[in-house]
């Protein structure tokens, strides 16, 4: 074992990423941006889990133009005034309900990028951790305490009868699946009909067509503004999907046991999703680096949380019933599988996250030879590469012809002119 530097924080050493996976932003920042951003970006993170329910629930009180005209009066006025501005609120509110949640991945992206990453693997490996959280925190935990089981807490209050509360609280949180269900299948329906339709690039590739310059065949096939034309698909967004995946396996996991119905609706669920991903990943969506395993080990990491709350649920519930026999079954079971999580996470996550010397012999074995030649010039900034590779295509076949109808005598007033 050595270290690189004497110098603490001066060198931190990883494995290079593909040449076409490198996020050049990040390269070369100094420890102490790399620090900042860290803290910046995990504080914003946990301050949007928390409180995007505020601003998601407002756009979502659109479609109640009653209680708006409450609150605002003189929105009222303009509804008296213009009365088809009724139903252009009730229609605009889930436009901008779901246009707001497409925010999400962006800006936990921007945060994510703080973090230093210098490759988009490791970038989307840290999104997916984020909005993997997001949905635990904000669409699982907080919606269930949203729904029922805050108007059953209401109406204890109100009756002043708190002897009932631990049977009103049993009997309604496994009430909440049936909740979840349907949230679930209308995101399985919705979302594949749109993906499959491909629905967004469709609109995005229209604004691109019309808005985005076009003079050049190259003009026309470049990337604008993040805004692909629709012959050349956007890559894959792994970590959203495989996020969204995670919601699924904690539906399962929690109300699984209390309600099985549910596990037949996410397995209805999971077969959509596979067939309609699958068909996309295969026909419509090009390859993309190989990220390495990130967004497995992380996916795995979060099906093990998955789990433990799935069991401390179960015991809550158990407890509620006063159901003393199926507690004392479920307490092993948790201190099992805790114990699982901590030998797993002692050495597995590095053999997975690094390449075994015995794994990259035996590659360099078969290949006879070490020939690195293939590297060269890859690693090197877009803005360093040689100008010759923003020339035409035929501008070695022009520069010729130029060279045979000019005199000798030209050639060498050209040149003293470049030099």
């Amino acid at each position: 074992q050595q270290i690189h530097s004497e110098i603490p924080f001066s060198m931190e050493v990883s494995e290079a990423p593909r040449p076409n996976d490198i996020y050049w932003k990040n390269v070369g920042k100094s420890h102490k941006s790399l620090e900042i951003g860290s803290y910046v970006s995990i504080g914003l993170t946990a301050v949007l889990c928390l409180f995007w329910t505020i601003p998601v629930a407002f756009v979502a009180s659109l479609t109640e133009v009653e209680s708006l005209k409450q609150s605002i009066p003189f929105l009222g006025v303009w509804v008296e005034q213009w009365p088809p501005l009724e139903e252009f609120l009730a229609v605009l509110a889930p436009l901008l309900l779901i246009a707001f949640n497409s925010l999400l991945p962006i800006l936990l992206g921007f945060l994510s990028s703080l973090e230093g990453p210098i490759s988009s693997s490791v970038l989307n490996a840290s999104l997916f951790v984020k909005l993997a959280v997001f949905q635990i925190v904000q669409t699982f935990f907080i919606s269930t305490l949203s729904g029922s089981v805050m108007a059953e807490i209401s109406n204890i209050l109100q009756t002043q009868n708190f002897s009932k509360i631990v049977d009103l609280l049993a009997n309604s949180l496994p009430g909440q699946s049936s909740f979840f269900i349907q949230i679930l299948l209308v995101l399985t329906f919705f979302g594949q009909g749109l993906e499959l339709l491909r629905v967004t690039p469709v609109i995005l590739s229209l604004v691109r067509k019309y808005v985005g310059p076009n003079l050049t065949e190259n003009e026309r096939n470049a990337t604008w503004l993040g805004i692909s034309p629709l012959a050349k698909p956007a890559d894959f967004a792994y970590a959203d999907v495989v996020a969204n995946g995670v919601l699924y396996f904690m539906v399962a996991f929690v109300y699984g046991p209390i309600a099985p119905l549910t596990s037949v609706f996410m397995a209805l669920c999971f077969v959509l999703m596979i067939s309609g991903f699958r068909y996309q990943l295969i026909f419509n969506y090009p390859p993309t680096p190989d990220s390495g395993g990130q967004l497995w080990i992380g996916f795995i990491g979060m099906a093990q949380v998955c789990m433990i709350i799935a069991q401390i649920s179960l015991i809550g519930i158990f407890a509620l019933k006063k159901a003393a026999f199926a507690v004392s079954l479920m307490i092993p079971l948790l201190v099992v599988t805790i114990l699982f999580v901590l030998y797993v996470r002692k050495r597995h996550y590095w053999v997975a996250s690094f390449l075994p010397p015995q794994a990259a012999l035996k590659v360099d074995l078969l290949r006879n030879e070490m020939d690195m030649s293939f590297l060269q010039g890859k690693y090197v900034q877009p803005a360093l590469v040689s100008k010759e590779d923003k020339y035409p295509e035929n501008y070695a076949h022009e520069m010729e012809q130029q060279q045979q109808m000019t005199p000798p005598c030209a050639e060498t007033d050209m040149a003293n002119q470049e030099a």
